[in-house]
């Protein structure tokens, strides 16, 4: 199988993935004179040296946002018109206002009201995470305050530099009186997929840590790009928000593409379940929505897609629709959505609910409120639970499908699951009867957070193991090299940071203890995969290397990842409702021409 289709792996050659002819994300830059160039990079040294005195105060990350965004924009060539010249120059001169106050002990903008920009260390990759906030004129009036998030849409020159132009100078489409208003960078624009939903919870609890906010009035809302990320983040945590206004944006992919199931392969059409919405509606039974299309809008199709989803699962959907309007909010209809959400702000988040509703297709994401499925029978079709507890709060019912375990958050006196009376607040199947407590098992089992697919590595902290040693072969040698490469360049092109390197005989205990190992090369090269390799379910052969994710035979609470990173690439960037899992938990690679020649998932025990 050659890797062609844009819902497979990317094109190969050499075993090394190609980049799209003539498409580069984000785009060249404007041509700087020497003068500007020799301005902002003297400019540059000089903050760079009153940031770097200040690396281990902690708010270091509101100085570094601004001199990120100017090395990257000067590194990267991405300054792309006379206003983001200025903006740059700009920046410089906060950015060294902030440093020098800093350094007299003082921070002004963390008691600062109207626009800021604040950043954060991400647990990730350890790079600092820029964000922008509305702060109300009362946010420091020892009250707790209700916070709104704004997912951006679509912007392919949306780098640092600019997205902090924008947060500096723009209140955004939605300001509530009384309220903070949270602008996350997102990472660039992945639809808040991977890294980019992690900046997302980072830039939360930066913010709770910072300000005083009432975690049960935590608003979600988005527009484009921006509303398909809502879709996203509300039907997988939908007990984390008091209410979501998603706009616009998508919600299945193979109707938003316009592309038929027959021309994706069957493993990528059942990784389509870990972001389409349509799958997971009924999880907003635990997350009160107010939907916004334009009538003309060709994105339309998103609310019209969920609307028939939530219908066949007996939920209602406010949808407040802007007439005769295209691609944009029509000003009549934001006090509507205004209004609508006012209600469930009032009303706070429900925190523990007498009836739940949870399905799920991973581990990744199967939680709702007190409601926790820990286990499945087979991932990638569905899982459902529904639990009811009585009006004294004693017992539950719970009735499933697809489940092999599950937890509550705390015990109950009775437990009716699926039929059988039980006590206790974990439970596992054991056949086709349910027991109390957790299955005892030495062999391994996924579980929430350690499930697969490869992607899935990608959002907990992750380093990437380089071999110092020589590969089996020459062609083995370089193909890892290369792969490894490109993989460093799509994390800091598409996610915006910068990896953590280490040679393989360099790797720590606390690395082995707390991240991810991506490890590159092959047994004869890497001295990690040489010591796991008796321990790991594909090998190499002359022809092929194997990629795959698995329990760390180190530590098997966290992953290992043999070649690869992130599995779709710039190639896909057309469009971010591609920005999607390409292939599953294993497949081989032959190396002369980069096809596939397997592919699959693992079983729930990590077997082939």
């Amino acid at each position: 199988m050659n890797l062609l289709s844009p819902f497979q792996a990317p094109p190969m050659r050499n075993g090394i993935p190609l980049q799209p002819a003539g498409k580069v994300i984000p785009p060249p830059g404007m041509a700087l004179t020497p003068g500007d160039k020799t301005a902002l990079t003297e400019g540059l040294a000089a903050l760079t040296l009153k940031t770097d005195a200040l690396k281990k105060h902690t708010l270091w990350p509101d100085l570094e946002i601004y001199r990120k965004a100017v090395a990257w924009s000067l590194e990267l060539n991405t300054i792309y018109n006379a206003r983001e010249l200025a903006t740059a120059k700009e920046l410089l001169v906060e950015g060294t206002a902030r440093a020098e106050a800093l350094a007299k002990g003082a921070a002004p903008w963390t008691k600062q009201t109207g626009l800021v920009v604040r950043g954060y260390i991400s647990k990730l990759d350890s790079s600092v995470q820029p964000y922008g906030l509305l702060v109300p004129e009362n946010a420091f009036d020892g009250q707790k305050h209700r916070l709104d998030l704004f997912m951006h849409g679509r912007g392919e020159n949306l780098t640092e530099l600019s997205f902090l132009e924008q947060r500096r100078k723009s209140a955004g489409e939605f300001t509530p009186p009384g309220a903070l208003v949270l602008h996350p960078y997102g990472r660039f624009c992945n639809a808040n997929h991977i890294a980019g939903e992690v900046d997302v919870f980072e830039a939360v609890a930066h913010v709770q840590r910072q300000y005083k906010i009432d975690s049960e009035r935590i608003v979600l809302r988005g527009f484009s790009m921006g509303g398909g990320a809502t879709w996203h983040l509300a039907v997988h945590y939908p007990d984390f928000w008091c209410a979501a206004a998603p706009g616009a944006g998508f919600a299945d992919t193979i109707r938003f593409s316009n592309l038929k199931e027959a021309q994706i392969p069957g493993w990528q059409r059942k990784l389509l379940r870990l972001y389409d919405p349509v799958d997971w509606a009924v999880n907003l039974a635990q997350c009160p929505l107010v939907v916004y299309s334009g009538e003309i809008d060709g994105q339309k199709l998103a609310a019209d897609d969920m609307a028939a989803a939530l219908q066949a699962e007996g939920l209602p959907m406010t949808h407040i629709i802007g007439p005769n309007t295209g691609h944009s909010y029509h000003k009549d209809s934001k006090p509507l959505i205004n209004a609508e959400l006012d209600k469930f702000v009032v009303r706070g988040r429900e925190k523990s609910p007498s009836k739940i509703r949870l399905t799920t297709w991973t581990l990744r994401y199967a939680k709702s409120n007190w409601l926790h499925i820990t286990g499945l029978e087979k991932h990638w079709e569905r899982a459902r639970a529904e639990a009811e507890r009585s009006g004294d709060g004693k017992s539950v019912t719970i009735k499933t499908s697809g489940v092999s375990a599950l937890a509550l958050d705390s015990g109950f006196r009775t437990v009716n699951l699926d039929g059988q009376i039980l006590s206790g607040a974990k439970f596992y199947k054991d056949g086709k009867s349910w027991k109390s407590g957790e299955r005892r098992s030495k062999t391994l089992r996924k579980k929430p957070g350690l499930q697969g697919p490869i992607d899935d590595a990608f959002m907990e902290r992750f380093v990437f193991v380089q071999p110092t040693g020589i590969a089996k072969s020459s062609e083995h040698g370089a193909w890892a090299k290369k792969a490894m490469e490109q993989a460093l360049s799509d994390w800091k092109t598409f996610f915006r940071g910068e990896v953590v390197v280490v040679d393989d005989d360099r790797l720590t205990g606390e690395q082995i203890r707390n991240a991810n190992l991506i490890l590159w090369g092959d047994p004869a090269s890497n001295r990690v995969l040489g010591n796991m390799a008796s321990k790991l379910p594909l090998g190499w052969t002359s022809e092929t290397v194997p990629v795959f994710i698995y329990p760390n035979p180190l530590n098997e609470s966290k992953y290992v990842v043999v070649n690869s990173g992130f599995t779709w690439h710039d190639y896909m960037s057309g469009s971010n409702a591609h920005h999607t899992p390409k292939l599953p938990d294993w497949a081989t690679v032959r190396i002369s021409d980069g096809a596939v020649t397997e592919v699959g998932f693992f079983d729930e025990s990590w077997k082939r």
